[in-house]
C-alpha cells in the first residue's frame, strides 16, 4: 500500500460523480439512545446534520444505512423528516458488523466515488468535506488528517467500493479492506475528523462546546 501525503490538491472535473454512504447502522449501545436521532443543534439531529454538509458541496446521491431497531413507529417523525433527502435502507442484521452495512449501501450508490461518513461525527465542517474532495486520489483511498492523525470520513474510489461489494465477507474490519489499496491523506485544519460521540457524557461536552 503506497501512502501519500497531500495539503492542497488539483480540484476534482466536474464530470466527477460523488456520492455519500451515511452509517447509522450501529445500537447506540454505549450512547443509550439512537445517535441518528441526537440533537445536534436547537433544530437540527445528528443525521440531518450530516446529510445537510453534503447537500452544501453539492452532493445528491445520499445513501443511510440504519438500524432497523431505532425505525420503530415511535421513529416516525425523525424518519420522516430525512425520507425525502436520502435513500433510507433498513439493515436488519446490525450484528455482522459495521462491513456488512457498508457492503449494503454501496450496493445502492451509483456514484463512482464515495464519501463514507459515521453519523456520530456530526461536528465535521463542510470545508474539510471541500478539501477532500477537491484533493481525492482517483485509484485508491482519501483520508484526512489532522496533526498527523488520520480521521474521517474517507472516499472511496470505484476500484475500492466493488472489491468491498464483492468481497466484504473476506475482510475482517474496514482498515484491512482499505489496506489492499493506495491512500492519500489529506491534511485539513479540522479537529473534528477525530470526533466520534460514544457516549452521554461525551455528547454533553461537544454540544456545549459546539453551541458556545
Amino acid at each position: 500500500m503506497l501512502v501519500l501525503q497531500s495539503m492542497i490538491g488539483p480540484p476534482s472535473p466536474q464530470n466527477i460523480q460523488f456520492g455519500v454512504l451515511i452509517l447509522a447502522g450501529g445500537n447506540s449501545a454505549r450512547m443509550g439512545s439512537p445517535k441518528p436521532w441526537l440533537a445536534f443543534d436547537h433544530k437540527t439531529s445528528f443525521l440531518q446534520r450530516s446529510i445537510h454538509i453534503y447537500r452544501a458541496i453539492g452532493i445528491e446521491e445520499i445513501v443511510v444505512v440504519i438500524n432497523s431497531d431505532i425505525c420503530k413507529e415511535q421513529w416516525t417523525t425523525q424518519l420522516d423528516s430525512i425520507s425525502k433527502d436520502c435513500i433510507l435502507i433498513r439493515n436488519q442484521y446490525s450484528e455482522r458488523g459495521r462491513l456488512y452495512s457498508i457492503h449494503l449501501g454501496l450496493e445502492r450508490i451509483t456514484s463512482a466515488n464515495v464519501f463514507v461518513h459515521n453519523v456520530d461525527s456530526p461536528y465535521v465542517s463542510v470545508d474539510t468535506l471541500r478539501s477532500l474532495k477537491g484533493s481525492y486520489l482517483a485509484q485508491g483511498v482519501t483520508v484526512p488528517s489532522y496533526n498527523g492523525r488520520s480521521g474521517h470520513p474517507i472516499i472511496v474510489t470505484e476500484k475500492v467500493k466493488d472489491r468491498i461489494i464483492r468481497d466484504h465477507h473476506t475482510f475482517e474490519t474496514l482498515k484491512h479492506a482499505l489496506s489492499q489499496f493506495d491512500v492519500r491523506r489529506v491534511e485539513v485544519d479540522d479537529k473534528h475528523i477525530l470526533t466520534t460521540v460514544n457516549t452521554a457524557a461525551e455528547y454533553t461536552r461537544l454540544k456545549n462546546e459546539y453551541l458556545r
